[in-house]
Protein backbone atom coordinates (compact mmCIF):
# COMPACT_ATOMS: atom_id res chain seq x y z
CA UNK A 1 0.00 0.00 0.00
CA UNK A 2 1.26 3.30 -0.82
CA UNK A 3 1.85 5.93 2.07
CA UNK A 4 -1.40 8.37 2.90
CA UNK A 5 1.30 10.80 3.74
CA UNK A 6 5.21 11.48 2.94
CA UNK A 7 8.16 12.92 4.04
CA UNK A 8 7.33 16.81 4.16
CA UNK A 9 3.90 17.50 3.87
CA UNK A 10 1.93 19.16 6.72
CA UNK A 11 -1.01 17.49 8.47
CA UNK A 12 -3.74 18.44 10.42
CA UNK A 13 -3.95 16.65 13.71
CA UNK A 14 -6.77 16.34 16.35
CA UNK A 15 -6.32 15.40 20.12
CA UNK A 16 -6.75 11.86 20.60
CA UNK A 17 -9.06 12.55 23.85
CA UNK A 18 -11.48 14.58 21.41
CA UNK A 19 -11.90 11.51 18.89
CA UNK A 20 -13.20 8.11 18.73
CA UNK A 21 -10.57 5.64 18.06
CA UNK A 22 -10.90 3.46 15.35
CA UNK A 23 -9.30 0.78 12.97
CA UNK A 24 -8.00 2.52 9.97
CA UNK A 25 -7.09 5.87 12.05
CA UNK A 26 -3.97 7.45 11.15
CA UNK A 27 -2.79 8.38 15.13
CA UNK A 28 0.09 10.14 16.15
CA UNK A 29 1.71 7.62 18.44
CA UNK A 30 4.43 8.76 21.17
CA UNK A 31 6.73 5.66 22.29
CA UNK A 32 10.54 5.24 23.51
CA UNK A 33 12.25 5.97 20.00
CA UNK A 34 10.05 9.29 18.76
CA UNK A 35 7.00 10.24 17.22
CA UNK A 36 5.42 8.28 14.54
CA UNK A 37 2.01 8.71 12.65
CA UNK A 38 1.01 5.15 11.25
CA UNK A 39 -2.45 3.79 10.98
CA UNK A 40 -4.16 1.74 13.90
CA UNK A 41 -4.72 -1.86 12.66
CA UNK A 42 -6.19 -3.30 15.70
CA UNK A 43 -8.45 -1.38 18.67
CA UNK A 44 -9.46 -3.13 21.92
CA UNK A 45 -10.59 -0.41 24.08
CA UNK A 46 -11.16 -2.34 26.52
CA UNK A 47 -7.61 -4.05 27.27
CA UNK A 48 -6.32 -0.58 26.09
CA UNK A 49 -4.50 -2.03 23.66
CA UNK A 50 -4.02 -0.77 20.27
CA UNK A 51 -1.44 -1.88 17.20
CA UNK A 52 -0.10 0.16 14.47
CA UNK A 53 1.44 -0.30 11.13
CA UNK A 54 3.11 1.78 8.46
CA UNK A 55 0.85 1.94 5.17
CA UNK A 56 4.05 0.61 3.32
CA UNK A 57 5.30 -1.32 6.53
CA UNK A 58 5.11 -5.34 6.48
CA UNK A 59 5.34 -5.96 10.40
CA UNK A 60 3.23 -3.98 13.34
CA UNK A 61 4.70 -1.61 15.27
CA UNK A 62 4.67 -2.84 19.40
CA UNK A 63 1.29 -2.37 21.21
CA UNK A 64 0.79 0.89 22.72
CA UNK A 65 -1.76 2.27 25.40
CA UNK A 66 -4.60 5.09 25.10
CA UNK A 67 -1.99 7.57 26.61
CA UNK A 68 0.18 7.34 24.07
CA UNK A 69 -1.78 7.72 21.48
CA UNK A 70 -1.82 11.69 21.37
CA UNK A 71 -3.87 12.61 18.34
CA UNK A 72 -5.82 11.51 15.27
CA UNK A 73 -4.38 13.02 11.69
CA UNK A 74 -7.58 14.38 9.92
CA UNK A 75 -6.22 15.82 7.24
CA UNK A 76 -3.11 16.95 4.99
CA UNK A 77 -2.26 20.21 2.76
CA UNK A 78 -2.09 18.66 -1.14
CA UNK A 79 -0.84 20.54 -4.05
CA UNK A 80 -3.47 21.66 -6.84
CA UNK A 81 -2.05 23.54 -9.83
CA UNK A 82 -0.50 26.87 -7.87
CA UNK A 83 -2.51 26.22 -4.43
CA UNK A 84 -2.30 24.57 -1.28
CA UNK A 85 -5.53 22.64 -0.73
CA UNK A 86 -6.31 20.82 2.81
CA UNK A 87 -7.84 17.35 2.05
CA UNK A 88 -9.39 15.58 4.91
CA UNK A 89 -8.86 11.68 5.25
CA UNK A 90 -12.23 10.91 5.82
CA UNK A 91 -14.90 11.51 3.14
CA UNK A 92 -15.02 11.23 -0.92
CA UNK A 93 -14.32 15.09 -0.58
CA UNK A 94 -10.71 14.52 0.83
CA UNK A 95 -10.19 11.66 -1.36
CA UNK A 96 -10.98 12.46 -4.77
CA UNK A 97 -9.18 15.75 -3.82
CA UNK A 98 -5.55 13.49 -3.00
CA UNK A 99 -6.20 11.83 -5.70
CA UNK A 100 -5.90 14.68 -8.22
CA UNK A 101 -2.78 15.92 -6.45
CA UNK A 102 -1.30 12.58 -6.71
CA UNK A 103 -2.26 12.20 -10.12
CA UNK A 104 -0.62 15.84 -11.31
CA UNK A 105 2.37 14.88 -9.94
CA UNK A 106 2.70 11.50 -11.73
CA UNK A 107 1.69 13.41 -14.86
CA UNK A 108 4.04 15.92 -14.10
CA UNK A 109 6.77 13.31 -14.09
CA UNK A 110 6.20 11.54 -17.08
CA UNK A 111 5.72 14.39 -19.11
CA UNK A 112 9.18 15.98 -18.45
CA UNK A 113 10.89 12.91 -18.99
CA UNK A 114 9.20 12.72 -22.02
CA UNK A 115 9.48 16.35 -22.69
CA UNK A 116 6.04 17.32 -23.36
CA UNK A 117 4.69 20.54 -21.91
CA UNK A 118 3.71 19.98 -18.21
CA UNK A 119 3.67 22.13 -16.13
CA UNK A 120 3.09 21.13 -11.93
CA UNK A 121 1.66 24.77 -11.81
CA UNK A 122 -0.68 24.17 -14.41
CA UNK A 123 -4.41 22.80 -12.93
CA UNK A 124 -6.68 21.56 -15.54
CA UNK A 125 -10.22 24.00 -15.90
CA UNK A 126 -12.02 20.87 -14.44
CA UNK A 127 -10.51 21.15 -11.27
CA UNK A 128 -10.32 24.68 -10.71
CA UNK A 129 -13.38 24.73 -8.75
CA UNK A 130 -11.63 23.21 -5.65
CA UNK A 131 -9.20 26.14 -5.16
CA UNK A 132 -12.13 28.06 -4.85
Amino acid sequence: MSSAIRDGEMVYVKRASEARLRRGDIVLVKTEPGFRLHRLIYVDPIRDVFITRGDSGSQEDAPVGRDQILGVAVAKDVRLGTRMVRASFRGLGGSFLRMAARSQSIIGKFSSRLGLPWHRTTLPRSLRFLTR
